[in-house]
């Protein structure tokens, strides 16, 4: 088991919410927005899942498990 430093389990945390976060269901204008299609959503969960695995915070085993959660 990997032991990671509160500053990097802080960090990972961070990031999760801000790719799991859903879009705001109106513009500060008042105009809705057009909500993305779920195809689109996936895509962006896996670069923002791609990007956390690349920079160091998943492990090849997070990264695995997540993917396979999105795509499931």
């Amino acid at each position: 088991m990997l032991i990671r430093p509160p500053v990097v389990r802080e960090m990972r945390h961070d990031l999760w919410v801000k790719m799991t976060k859903t879009p705001e269901t109106a513009a500060p204008t008042g105009q809705p927005v057009q909500s993305p299609s779920p195809g689109d959503s996936r895509i962006a969960q896996l670069k923002a899942l791609g990007e956390l695995r690349a920079s160091g915070v998943l492990t090849e085993e997070e990264f695995a498990r997540e993917k396979a959660r999105i795509l499931a």
